[in-house]
């Protein structure tokens, strides 16, 4: 089934089997929740979504080997026309995972080309920031408070606070 978040328009294609009847999805891109009800269809998905879409299936099926009994190509790979995608016990909601992932990869790779930093981040830059000028702060105040000890023991240091106008 093919459904498209109502918010933001991220399509994901996700097993009949994931879906229980009376729940709630998440949106990987924005975040918001809603009931699944299956996408019209309006033709190809985006190029974005249906580049997500082939790295979760490649992972996938590197990820687990085939059972026991699932038919063999030429190479000893799995026969992708004789086996479903989602017929193996479990894999279903590996891949639904992996995919919200590889959402939140893409989104975060294209967050930054809109222009405009992104809160959290942003938060942190301007306390590392604060700390860092913070730090500077209480070293400059303690050669100054100290400076008499400082030029006992670095005599050079002198011309250096006597340049800045305290006399040692």
């Amino acid at each position: 089934m093919r459904i498209v978040c109502p918010e933001c328009a991220a399509a994901y294609d996700v097993p009949d089997a994931a879906i229980q009847h009376r729940r709630t999805v998440r949106c990987a891109r924005c975040g918001a929740t809603w009931p699944p009800s299956p996408a019209s269809a309006s033709g190809p998905p985006p190029v974005r979504e249906a580049a997500a879409a082939a790295a979760v299936s490649a992972a996938a099926q590197a990820a687990e080997p085939p059972p026991a009994g699932a038919p063999q190509g030429a190479r000893g790979n799995p026969d992708p026309e004789a086996s479903a995608p989602f017929g193996w016990s479990g894999q279903g909601s590996r891949i639904v995972a992996q995919h919200d992932r590889i959402e939140q990869l893409l989104s975060a790779e294209t967050a930054g080309n809109d222009g405009g930093a992104s809160a959290p981040g942003a938060l942190r830059v301007g306390l590392g920031w604060l700390a860092s000028i913070g730090v500077l702060a209480v070293a400059g105040w303690a050669a100054i408070y100290w400076r008499h000890e400082l030029v006992a023991l670095w005599p050079a240091s002198e011309r250096v606070f006597a340049a800045l106008g305290f006399p040692s």
